[in-house]
């Protein structure tokens, strides 16, 4: 248990990011403060997870901020073995998920888009699961995995 300085409310079910400032003092009893997770990247260079933004539209996702790289992930996707991050010095990446229904029903209805085929929409439209054995794998599914299957082409391109 970590008691939190100053005054905090905090909804059920959220996610925090807890500085604990006597981690290293013997005592039975912490105590911390909330930061902004993006602190612990800027102070010590770690991976400390990944953002989500939401938007009201594929393309408010996808035009609402400037990206380096954008992959859209979906079965019908080449497969990840066969992708080339072309990093060098970008860092901006998004991966856009689809939902059940898949990328392809996100791009059909949405027509400010311009286009009827993700294929055609995202510079990168890959499947991180191929031979996923199963119609279709959930989005909270498909996030940790995708990451972490784009993590070592990541850092091997940064590297």
């Amino acid at each position: 248990v970590v008691k939190i300085d100053g005054k905090v409310s905090v909804e059920p079910g959220s996610r925090v990011t807890v500085k604990i400032s006597n981690l290293h003092t013997g005592r039975q009893r912490y105590h911390g403060s909330l930061i902004d997770s993006q602190q612990i990247k800027r102070e010590s260079g770690l991976y400390w997870g990944y953002k989500v933004r939401i938007a009201l539209s594929l393309h408010d996702a996808l035009y609402g901020e400037e990206y380096d790289v954008i992959i859209g992930t979906s079965e019908r996707g080449k497969p990840l073995s066969e992708f080339q991050l072309p990093l060098s010095e970008k860092n901006r990446i998004l991966v856009v998920f689809g939902g059940l229904e898949g990328l392809e029903a996100a791009v059909e209805a949405d027509e400010s888009i311009g286009c009827s085929a993700p294929e055609q929409l995202f510079e990168h439209y890959v499947n991180s699961v191929p031979g996923q054995g199963s119609r279709t794998i959930r989005t909270e599914e498909a996030i940790p995995i995708t990451l972490s299957r784009l993590r070592p082409l990541i850092c091997a391109e940064l590297s």
